[in-house]
C-alpha cells in the first residue's frame, strides 16, 4: 500500500496548500509497526510545512499593513504634519493671510512655539504649497544658463531685473535677480544671488543702471568649504578696479564686530556716485541668524538710508532666496511699526509677506527655520522700539533707592561711536 501526504492553511490573507509528500508504501500484509511510522512520518512533515506556511502569511500580512499606513517621503526640509483635533484643509482651502494684532504679538509668536513649533511647520507647509511655478524663460536660455549660480533658483520672467542690453545681444540683459515690493514701494529691494566670476560685470552694471546706493551682503566668500559668492569689490590694497564699465575706488572700511562696513565711489564716465556695502558675517548656510545681532545690524543698515536715495535696496547672500528673503522680511515690517508708530490696532502679517515674495521670487525664505526666525526677529523689533520710546529720564530697572544724578561707573573715555553699537555679541 502507498501513501502521499498534502496540507491546506487558511487565513484572512487567503488559503495555501502544499505539494504531496510522499508516497509510502507498506508491506502487504497487516504490519502495524511499518503503518504507525508511516504515518507519524508523515504527519510530522505535514505539520512543519504548515508552520511554515503560516509564518510567511504572517510575515506578508504584516509588511502590507505597515506599507499601507506609512506616511509618503516628504522633501529633506519639512516633516509628515499631523493637525490635533480636526483635519487637515484642502490646499484649495489653504490661507492666503495670517494677520496678527501687534498687541498680541508676543503671546501668538510663544504659542506657535508650542508643540515642537507645529504651528509654524503648518504655515510653512502651506506656503510652500501655495508658491507659483512662474515661467523663466530667460533664465533657461542657453547663453544664460552658466549666469545661474543653482539650476533650481531662476529668476521669474515678469520680475526680473533687466540689463539695458549691449551691442544688440539678446542674452546681455540678464541677470539672476528680481525685484521685491516693500513697505515703500514695489520696487523697494532687489533680491539677487551672489555674484559669480561670469558675471561681475553684470553685478556692477545692475548696481550702476538701477542707481543703488546700499549693498547688503548676507554670506561669507565661503561656508563650509564651497564657494558661496565670488569677492565683487576691491579692497584699499587693491586699489581702484573697473568691471566693464564701472570703475570702483574703495574709500573706507571698518569692522563692527558683526559686520564689515565698505564705502567706494564708483563711476562711470564722468558721473560718479557713493556706494556703502555692509557685510553681514554671522548668518549661516541654510541656517540663522542670532535674531537680536541681526535686528541691530538691519537698523544700522536703516539708519545710512536717505530720502534721496532713488534706487533699490540691493540685498544678496548665496542663492538670493534664503537669507535675503528673511532679511527683507524683517526690514519692511520694521519699517511699518515705525511708520505707524503710535498708532492702535496695528496688524502685521508675515505668513502674507513671504507668499508675496514667493511670487516675485522663487523660495524666498528657504527653510522652515528661516521663516521661525523672521517671527523671532519681529518680536526683537518690538521689544526694542518699546525702549527706545521710553521717556529719556525713565528708566525701568533704575535703582529707586538713590538720588544721584552721577553714574560711579559710567565709562567716559569713550565719547562717539560713528557707525553703531560695537559691542554686539558674536554668534
Amino acid at each position: 500500500m502507498e501513501y502521499r501526504v498534502k496540507a491546506f492553511s487558511c487565513t484572512a490573507g487567503g488559503c495555501t496548500e502544499t505539494k504531496y509528500v510522499g508516497g509510502y508504501r507498506t508491506k502487504e500484509e497487516k504490519d502495524y509497526k511499518t503503518i504507525i511510522i508511516a504515518v507519524s512520518v508523515s504527519c510530522g512533515l505535514a505539520i512543519i510545512i504548515l508552520l511554515i506556511v503560516i509564518v510567511v502569511i504572517t510575515v506578508r500580512s504584516k509588511h502590507q499593513k505597515q506599507k499601507d499606513t506609512s506616511y509618503p517621503e516628504s522633501d529633506v526640509t519639512q516633516s509628515p504634519i499631523f493637525i490635533p483635533f480636526h483635519e487637515e484643509p484642502e490646499p484649495e482651502d489653504y490661507p492666503t493671510s495670517k494677520p496678527i494684532n501687534l498687541s498680541e504679538l508676543n503671546d501668538v509668536v510663544e504659542g506657535m512655539h508650542h508643540d515642537s513649533k507645529l504651528t509654524f511647520s503648518q504655515e510653512y507647509l502651506w506656503l510652500k504649497t501655495l508658491s507659483p511655478k512662474l515661467p523663466v524663460t530667460a533664465a533657461s536660455l542657453e547663453d544664460n544658463r552658466v549666469k545661474n549660480r543653482y539650476t533650481d533658483i531662476l529668476p521669474f520672467d515678469d520680475t526680473r531685473v533687466k540689463l539695458l542690453p549691449v551691442e544688440d545681444d539678446e542674452a546681455s540683459d540678464y541677470i539672476n535677480a528680481n525685484y521685491i515690493p516693500g513697505y515703500h514701494s514695489q520696487r523697494e529691494y532687489i533680491a539677487a544671488q551672489g555674484p559669480l566670476n561670469a558675471t561681475l560685470e553684470d553685478f556692477w552694471r545692475m548696481v550702476w543702471e538701477q542707481d543703488v546706493s546700499i549693498i547688503v551682503m548676507l554670506t561669507k566668500l565661503q561656508e563650509k568649504g564651497q564657494d558661496k559668492c565670488v569677492k565683487y569689490w576691491p579692497d584699499e590694497s587693491d586699489g581702484v578696479q573697473q568691471y566693464g564699465e564701472v570703475v570702483v575706488e574703495p574709500a573706507s572700511y571698518s569692522n563692527l564686530n558683526t559686520y564689515d562696513l565698505r564705502e567706494f565711489s564708483i563711476s562711470v564716465g564722468s558721473i560718479r556716485r557713493k556706494l556703502k556695502h555692509f557685510h553681514y558675517l554671522m548668518w549661516p548656510d541654510f541656517g540663522v541668524s542670532d535674531s537680536e545681532d541681526m535686528v541691530n545690524f538691519l537698523q544700522d543698515v536703516r539708519s545710512h538710508v536717505r530720502p534721496n536715495m532713488s534706487g533699490p535696496l540691493l540685498i544678496h547672500c548665496s542663492a538670493g532666496v534664503g537669507r535675503t528673503g528673511s532679511f527683507i522680511a524683517v526690514d519692511q515690517i520694521r519699517e511699518k511699526l515705525y511708520d505707524l508708530s503710535g498708532e492702535s490696532d496695528i496688524t502685521i502679517d508675515i505668513y502674507e509677506i513671504v507668499l508675496t515674495m514667493r511670487n516675485h521670487r522663487p523660495r524666498m525664505v528657504q527653510t522652515e527655520a528661516q521663516y521661525v526666525f523672521i517671527h523671532d526677529a519681529v518680536c526683537e523689533v518690538v521689544r526694542q522700539k518699546l525702549i527706545q520710546e521710553q521717556p529719556e529720564d525713565e528708566h525701568i530697572y533704575g535703582n529707586q533707592g538713590f538720588n544721584t544724578e552721577e553714574n560711579l561707573y559710567e565709562n567716559t573715555k569713550f565719547e562717539e561711536v560713528v557707525y553703531g553699537n560695537v559691542a554686539t555679541t558674536e554668534l
